[in-house]
């Protein structure tokens, strides 16, 4: 398969969401509203929307700036915010937003950071975005349930199953960070299976070499946990980042003059949007997003105006970080290809 061809295939599954979209505003007779919506926003709460997800990278980037600063490597504050656009470009079109993180760990390395260092970065950014959402997902179930539940039907049950999911996943990242003996032990097996299946010498060299990142890995996480004053720091920053990214429908709202909005139900109801989002399997989690967004949010906007404001907070959160990151990927001096090999 050629290299064009594949950078092609990355932009298939944004391109049929937005497609689809596209049909959604023809078949249900929105162009008309969706013209008339843009006629009346006010241009200065784009610009804001726009700054606020521009605060978002800058927030992500800080984050894995110090990361990279409390683990004794050097990477300046322009790489990180490279690898951070670069990681939104593969988390918009892969699974699970799984492709982000190798993609950013490759990088990480082209920097001259050891594999087992990276990866220990990452993770623990990952545990403290992981730990915000869970502080968000709470804050949503704990106090504003009575709410929703009387406007959004099975509102607890979807509440209880993303803010359970994402305590899983939280909680099998620190049990593999920090459990050194149980991780090591599936790593020596895993090893050995696959020793005993090939001859090659390359492939039996790099099951040593993972063990001994993976070494490093956990020795980079046992010097952080002593940094606890970081974590809370870092956590804060994220609760910061999260919140800059869950004012974005608010804005919208505002440019379209609904001036009554709640702060407090809008920034919810956003938390509650991404708590569900982040396990679709779809790539951006397509579709499941824009449902999502037109279940809760048509509580809050009138029904000429739910649409037009899906399609503005999607361009915004997902294709203007596709597009950013997208042009950093492809200015990089060489491509970002997610299997390659990391010696």
């Amino acid at each position: 398969m050629t290299t064009i061809l594949k950078q092609r295939i990355k932009w298939i599954v944004p391109s049929i969401t937005f497609a689809i979209l596209m049909v959604l505003f023809f078949k249900t007779n929105q162009l008309e509203n969706m013209i008339d919506a843009l006629k009346q926003i006010k241009p200065i709460f784009i610009g804001i929307a726009i700054l606020l997800i521009m605060g978002y990278w800058l927030f992500e980037a800080y984050i894995l700036y110090r990361l990279i600063k409390h683990s004794e490597a050097h990477l300046s504050f322009s790489s990180a915010l490279k690898i951070t656009l670069a990681g939104q470009f593969f988390n918009g079109i892969t699974p699970f937003a799984s492709g982000g993180q190798p993609a950013q760990l490759y990088m990480l390395h082209k920097h001259s950071i050891p594999i087992g260092t990276g990866a220990s970065v990452l993770t623990r950014k990952f545990i403290i975005y992981q730990a915000a959402l869970v502080v968000y997902s709470l804050i949503v179930v704990a106090f504003e349930s009575a709410y929703f539940m009387h406007e959004i039907p099975h509102f607890a049950f979807l509440g209880l199953v993303g803010f359970a999911v994402n305590l899983i996943v939280i909680s099998v990242l620190l049990l593999l960070a920090y459990r050194y003996t149980f991780t090591m032990r599936m790593a020596i097996g895993l090893a050995r299976f696959i020793r005993k299946r090939t001859k090659r010498l390359s492939i039996r060299r790099r099951c040593t070499h993972t063990l001994v990142q993976l070494r490093n890995f956990h020795v980079q996480m046992d010097k952080a946990r002593e940094k606890r004053t970081a974590w809370f720091v870092l956590g804060f920053l994220s609760m910061l980042q999260l919140t800059l990214f869950f004012s974005i429908p608010l804005v919208i709202g505002y440019g379209f003059h609904l001036t009554n909005l709640s702060i407090f139900y809008m920034i919810g109801a956003a938390a509650f949007v991404s708590m569900i989002t982040a396990f679709i399997p779809i790539p951006g989690a397509a579709l499941g997003a824009e449902g999502s967004f037109f279940l809760v949010y048509q509580i809050f906007f009138p029904s000429k105006l739910v649409i037009t404001a899906l399609l503005l907070w999607r361009i915004f959160t997902y294709y203007v970080p596709l597009l950013v990151g997208g042009t950093v990927v492809m200015t990089l001096k060489k491509p970002i290809a997610i299997s390659n090999q990391m010696r």
